[in-house]
């Protein structure tokens, strides 16, 4: 297992999409400000899939003890 925090991304990063969304919505234009929050909800979603999948991926199913601790 790398040190890269995988959970902690998996978990914070729709967090980071929301604020992204909320710093978008400052827009005059409303179609442009639904674009601008449906591409970020889009990338947002799909980066955490993406971490989740590489979770999914590094998970040992005949080990007892816990994986992907962070500290």
């Amino acid at each position: 297992m790398t040190g890269f925090p995988l959970l902690s991304v998996t978990i914070f990063l729709p967090l980071a999409g929301v604020l992204g969304i909320l710093l978008l919505a400052r827009g005059d234009d409303p179609k442009k400000v639904a674009q601008s929050a449906r591409n970020v909800a889009l990338w947002t979603s799909a980066g955490t899939f993406i971490t989740s999948l590489f979770i999914w991926g590094g998970f040992d199913s005949s080990s007892a003890g816990f994986q992907f601790v962070e500290s």
